[in-house]
């Protein structure tokens, strides 16, 4: 893709979800793959997982920083200030302070397994240092900021919502689903269907007995998951990058 694309400063693809075995669920991660802007990374990350995305070497000297934070000046690329959203504040340098271009692939070519466990505290840590890198682009792109930050923390808050549905805390996806909404009601509008799913699943699970609301997940995700991949097949045969 990079060879095909001098102006592509960053590549990735769609990821296949499995779980704690390695099985495939039946679910996918299909991103936005073209027509990628500062505001699409920071409020819908199109990369979807860190370990999936190829940069060349001349983007990330474009952004290289120095600084002291182990004792010692040395170059950064990450900032690692931002734990657990030092690759999105990433993506935003650059996004905003280079004129690369971001295009992604839509054939599944990295695999992203989902682990239980309780989330509770770690959802809240994510959030922590995700409004950090608000904080950052306050510093250095405030229009921007101001523009984009409340419906960016709305889509981030139900991120983490679905998050907490994966492990069965119902109670914390309402909390969050509630507080994204508070910041951005326009997302029932601008993408009603995960919207009201969330909110459908954080309500069923709160109510529905543990097997009935499974068997309803189940069927869900194999719905979901074929319409995910048909999306994938059509862009994959369309040439989409």
């Amino acid at each position: 893709h990079l060879h095909d694309r001098p102006t592509v400063g960053g590549s990735f693809s769609s990821s296949s979800l499995i779980d704690e075995q390695g099985h495939p669920i039946g679910l996918f991660q299909p991103p936005k793959l073209t027509g990628i802007t500062a505001a699409s990374v920071l409020m819908r990350n199109p990369f979807s997982n860190g370990s999936n995305v190829i940069l060349r070497r001349e983007v990330l000297e474009e952004i290289r920083f120095t600084d002291n934070l182990y004792g010692c000046e040395q170059a950064f690329y990450f900032d690692d200030r931002f734990h657990q959203s030092e690759d999105i504040e990433c993506w935003m340098r650059i996004a905003l302070r280079t004129d690369w271009e971001l295009e992604g692939l839509a054939e599944p070519l990295t695999l992203y397994r989902l682990s239980g466990g309780g989330l509770t505290a770690k959802v809240d840590r994510h959030q922590a240092f995700w409004e950090r890198v608000l904080v950052g682009l306050e510093g250095y792109a405030p229009e921007f900021a101001a523009t984009y930050g409340r419906k960016a923390r709305a889509y981030h808050l139900r991120y983490l919502a679905r998050r907490c549905l994966r492990s069965e805390e119902f109670g914390k996806a309402r909390q969050l689903l509630l507080r994204s909404l508070r910041e951005a009601p326009v997302l029932i509008l601008e993408d009603p269907i995960r919207t009201g799913l969330t909110v459908a699943a954080a309500t069923a699970g709160s109510m529905l007995p543990r097997r009935v609301f499974g068997l309803l997940q189940r069927a869900a995700i194999s719905l979901i998951g074929r319409g995910q991949a048909f999306k994938l097949r059509w862009q994959q045969d369309q040439g989409t990058w």
